[in-house]
């Protein structure tokens, strides 16, 4: 989709859900709106593909919910989601690697990952919180400022 990565697609979904509040959007406006929101004036075949995509995605990931073909925000910050859910999301921006990177990047993949386009001090915690619970489990372990995975909790 023209140079953009995920992170900037799920972001600019959750901005559009984000201001049709709960009353949502059908999926060809929510598409139509994100198109416009990454700043296409036309939505060719081949943009809505993609951005079906990414809405589906965005449903598996939690950011949105589909009620009736209707979609909406999920959860409106960090704080809303579930634990084993926030564990299960933050392999998604690494793949199968086994060295996931820095540590200090977490919190930002993670938020990108989920749709947000900031990160604050509160995600930031959170991501903190949720790797030392990986390190104590060991499925993770931090050494020399690199995540390390041990082994996967998918």
């Amino acid at each position: 989709m023209d140079g953009l990565n995920d992170g900037q697609v799920v972001c600019a979904i959750r901005r559009v859900l984000a201001s049709a509040g709960s009353g949502g959007l059908n999926r060809d406006d929510l598409i139509r709106t994100t198109a416009r929101e990454l700043g296409h004036a036309r939505t060719s075949p081949a943009l809505k593909a993609g951005l079906d995509a990414a809405t589906r995605r965005a449903v598996r990931r939690g950011i949105a919910e589909n009620s009736g073909g209707v979609l909406t925000v999920l959860v409106k910050d960090i704080d809303g989601y579930d634990r084993d859910h926030l564990k299960a999301q933050l392999w998604l921006p690494f793949g199968r690697r086994v060295v996931l990177g820095a540590k200090a990047d977490a919190p930002t993949l993670l938020a990108r990952a989920l749709g947000f386009a900031r990160t604050g001090a509160g995600i930031a915690a959170v991501v903190e919180s949720v790797l030392r619970s990986l390190v104590r489990t060991k499925q993770v372990e931090s050494r020399a400022r690199q995540i390390h995975v041990l082994r996967r909790s998918e």
